[in-house]
Parts: C-alpha cells; sequence; structure tokens
C-alpha cells in the first residue's frame, strides 16, 4: 500500500509524487510542553477534571488587563511588554492543557460543555 511517506508511486501514474510532509500536531510546541501533554494522557478522569477549570490567578488576570489597556493605549514600556509577553504565553499554555484535558475526558466517554458558560 503507498503511504506517501518515501515509498514509490504505484505503477501506472504519469509524473512523480511529490514529497509532502505533514507537521505533527505538536510540532509548533516545546518539547517540554509536548512531554506535559503526553503525559495527561496518562493521568486518570479524577486528575484531568481540575485541569478543565485552571486559569491564570486574579491577580495574573488584572496584570494581563492593565497591560492590554496600556498596550491598546499606546503607553506600553519594553518591560511591559515582556510581562505582557510573559502573561500571554502563560494564559496559552493554560488553555492547552484545559482543552486536552477536556479532549482527553471527552475521548473516555464524558460529555464536555463545546463552550464554557457565561460566569
Amino acid at each position: 500500500m503507498y503511504t506517501g511517506t518515501g515509498d514509490k508511486a504505484p505503477a501506472g501514474r504519469d509524473s512523480p509524487r511529490k514529497s509532502r510532509t505533514h507537521p505533527s500536531p505538536l510540532d509548533d510546541v516545546p518539547t517540554d510542553e509536548a512531554e506535559c501533554l503526553a503525559q495527561m494522557s496518562t493521568m486518570d478522569d479524577a486528575a484531568l477534571w481540575p485541569i478543565t477549570h485552571v486559569t491564570l490567578s486574579e491577580r495574573q488576570q488584572e496584570a494581563l488587563h492593565a497591560l492590554l489597556d496600556r498596550q491598546n493605549a499606546g503607553e506600553l514600556t519594553p518591560d511591559d511588554a515582556v510581562r505582557l509577553q510573559a502573561l500571554l504565553e502563560e494564559y496559552s499554555r493554560l488553555l492547552v492543557h484545559q482543552a486536552h484535558a477536556w479532549l482527553l475526558l471527552a475521548r473516555r466517554g464524558y460529555h464536555v460543555p463545546i463552550q464554557q458558560p457565561a460566569k
């Protein structure tokens, strides 16, 4: 069977098949983060549920909103930009963990929300 991964094209083709590489879903994730996500698949359900509710601390959320407001006003200093980037990266990391936990729970047969209810 031709898989498109370096095998020869099937007989009867007029032109050779161009080599295509499909990136892994985690190609853009740092190695340590990919390992953490992989480790989550070994966690039991009780350990995954709390991850679905993890958020930035109230202090981090306030800092993030203040920095975004400063950025929108054009008043962001270089130090503020570094802090903003760090908070956005942490927020993204938490969202990826949260989404992965929901995915794993859904695959295990749990009903998971499509959208979080507004608070």
